[in-house]
């Protein structure tokens, strides 16, 4: 589960292209979202920031057509979408879906069309040397394990880990390898261990079996609210750190709100200016990395013409893409933060 006056020239200039763009062309863009089923609260918010990023190219007079699908959370009709995006729309480029595994099927597609393919979501394990067509500005979770490890660090006293994840291999899976092999460099106990692949868990049953075990921390990467709510009719008194899907909860009721409270989560940083960018929009909080859409729509349009992200380095609205070497370029830094009991959210430093 990130958000800028240098304000003007930063939405002007966020993604420098590596070729001039054409003013005069309408580029037509097929979007790939699960706009129903598991997927579609998440794709609600990357959709924003695909048509925040849209708004942003007209005022540089860069016209952009989008032409959603919905994949239905499902790889099988992503596929079948973007054949239709290809052969019916005629798209010159796809952005794809903010779950990595409905996207990946896609990818050797990209290449048998020749049409770039960039997604919000996807890890860099899903990168392919032999494929020039796609790429991805997400957050890269393997590196969470840093902010992870300080927690621990910081709290020698906790010695009883617990671990629970959502059994999807380019998120909770690598969040999981990371939190174990933390936990073995600082001797720390995982005394518990939980994973599904359902969006609805009975966290209540869940819970029942781990707390068996006195666990002084419970790390999470899976459904928040629902976990939470469990969590509080145990009483459970340990300490509780989220992977950074817990934001959703603050889209949530003012009583799943106070569940936040002195919860802890690791999430990278999402600058101000995007926060403030997207409020002003929708008057809301943004959720689950928006601002990758936000980048991912900039970059596609930047190289539509011709392909030469590989080796190159780009601007975006929080930081530097480094694409040398990889198809996933976003590095960003992942931090430990913490929800105060007036649900101010810090930085622990």
């Amino acid at each position: 589960m990130k958000i800028i006056s240098f304000f003007v020239i930063l939405i002007t200039f966020f993604i420098v292209p590596s070729i001039s763009i054409s003013q005069d062309k309408e580029y037509k863009i097929g979007v790939i979202l699960g706009m129903t089923g598991p997927a579609s609260y998440w794709s609600k918010y990357q959709k924003m920031g695909v048509e925040l990023a849209k708004k942003d190219l007209l005022k540089q007079g860069i016209k952009v057509k989008l032409v959603y699908e919905d994949s239905n959370t499902s790889p099988l009709k992503a596929v079948s979408a973007y054949n239709k995006l290809m052969q019916i729309d005629r798209v010159d480029a796809v952005l794809g879906d903010v779950f990595s595994h409905i996207t990946e099927p896609l990818i050797p597609m990209a290449k048998k069309y020749k049409k770039l393919l960039i997604t919000p979501s996807s890890n860099m394990s899903a990168c392919q040397k032999d494929n020039d067509y796609f790429f991805s500005t997400a957050s890269q979770v393997n590196y969470s394990s840093v902010a992870y490890a300080k927690f621990l660090k910081d709290r020698p006293s906790l010695k009883k880990l617990a671990l629970v994840y959502f059994d999807a291999p380019a998120w909770g899976t690598i969040i999981a390898d990371g939190w174990r092999k933390e936990a073995k460099k600082l001797g720390v106990e995982i005394v518990s261990e939980f994973n599904s692949q359902k969006f609805d868990e009975d966290f209540k049953l869940v819970l029942s079996k781990i707390l068996k075990e006195k666990p002084d921390v419970l790390f999470v990467a899976h459904e928040p609210k629902s976990f939470l709510k469990a969590a509080k009719q145990f009483k459970y008194k340990g300490k509780i750190v989220f992977a950074n899907n817990i934001l959703e909860v603050m889209d949530g009721s003012d009583q799943e709100k106070e569940l936040l409270k002195g919860v802890y989560y690791v999430d990278t940083f999402l600058s101000q200016s995007f926060k403030d960018l997207f409020k002003k929009e929708y008057n809301e909080h943004p959720i689950l990395e928006p601002d990758s859409s936000y980048d991912a729509l900039k970059l596609l349009v930047a190289n539509i013409d011709n392909p030469k992200i590989q080796n190159s380095k780009y601007t975006g609205i929080n930081g530097n893409y480094d694409f040398n070497g990889t198809c996933a370029g976003n590095d960003s830094d992942w931090v430990l933060k913490q929800f105060t009991d007036t649900l101010e959210i810090i930085t622990v430093n």
